[in-house]
């Protein structure tokens, strides 16, 4: 049977705290969600699934993705998930799309 999402983002997210180029790396939230008297804005759409610096000062963003969707058009991602990665890459961040562990030390070269 095939990993979940969260099953390969907690995976992926205890590989990278072990990553010798990653210094921290954790979980980012987005969309909104119910509180008690309304909305909470968490993040903004397509926000990377994990957010956080390398060793040499540079963000992370590592969007996860399940094996299906991965092997779909655009990785599975959404248009505001392409726009972000795309403009954290041209900004010299480490970014990109995962769904193995080996897809890490891709976006981290």
């Amino acid at each position: 049977m095939a990993k979940s999402e969260s099953e390969i983002q907690k995976e992926i997210l205890k590989y990278c705290r072990l990553h010798k180029k990653i210094a921290w790396i954790d979980r980012s939230n987005s969309g909104k969600v119910k509180v008690k008297g309304g909305w909470m804005q968490l993040h903004e759409n397509g926000t990377p699934d994990l957010l956080g610096y390398a060793i040499d000062g540079k963000l992370i963003g590592i969007e996860i993705k399940d094996q299906p969707s991965f092997n779909s058009k655009n990785n599975g991602l959404r248009d505001e998930q392409i726009t972000r990665l795309a403009d954290m890459k041209e900004k010299g961040c480490y970014a990109g799309v995962a769904c193995e562990l080996s897809h890490v030390d891709e976006i981290m070269k």
